[in-house]
């Protein structure tokens, strides 16, 4: 056999391999990088005493449920636009005693700078030197990524939202618990 009629076989072999594992329903496990958390997944415990507001750590107490909305930085783009629709439907989160705590690795000068700027009334809390990002395997460098967990009043997770578009979430963050 030639080497090039050996690596269309061989090819062909693989892609057939590839599709026998697809129908079967076997799953693909990939390989994490060492040393990268995976995210939190619903059901998983939350670390809110590692995130902090102003008033110190994070307590979940007193509220049905906590959305807590992981976002980049103050005052950019995305999630400014981010910030203003959860303000803007603030009132709906206060009436069914939903929490929204919005969390950056900003510190507390820089939220009080965006809060003022947009006149934002919820909470924005900081995660210092991302630590609980890294935890939870949400952070990218430095920074959140976009990613939103809502955790009950136990402390698990019962919504994950991994991959968030800015607008029109806040609202389905609503949508979804109301089907809960």
């Amino acid at each position: 056999m030639d080497a090039l009629f050996r690596a269309k076989v061989l090819n062909f072999l693989h892609e057939r391999f590839i599709e026998l594992r697809k129908r079967l329903g076997f799953l693909y496990i990939q390989a994490k990088p060492k040393g990268v958390q995976p995210m939190l997944k619903i059901g998983d415990t939350f670390p809110a005493a590692r995130i902090t507001t102003e008033a110190g750590p994070v307590d979940i107490k007193g509220h049905p449920y906590t959305a807590f909305y992981f976002y980049p930085k103050d005052d950019t783009p995305g999630c400014t636009i981010e910030a203003n629709e959860f303000q803007q439907l603030k009132g709906e989160y206060d009436s069914r005693n939903i929490r929204i705590l919005g969390v950056s690795v900003d510190d507390a000068a820089s939220h009080r700078a965006f809060c003022e700027k947009f006149a934002l009334t919820f909470e924005l809390a900081t995660d210092a030197g991302g630590k609980a990002g890294s935890e939870m395997g949400i952070m990218s460098g430095a920074v959140h990524k976009r990613v939103t967990f809502v955790v009950n009043e136990s402390g698990k997770v019962v919504l994950e939202y991994p991959e968030v578009k800015p607008a029109g979430h806040a609202q389905k963050i609503l949508d979804d618990l109301a089907a809960i």
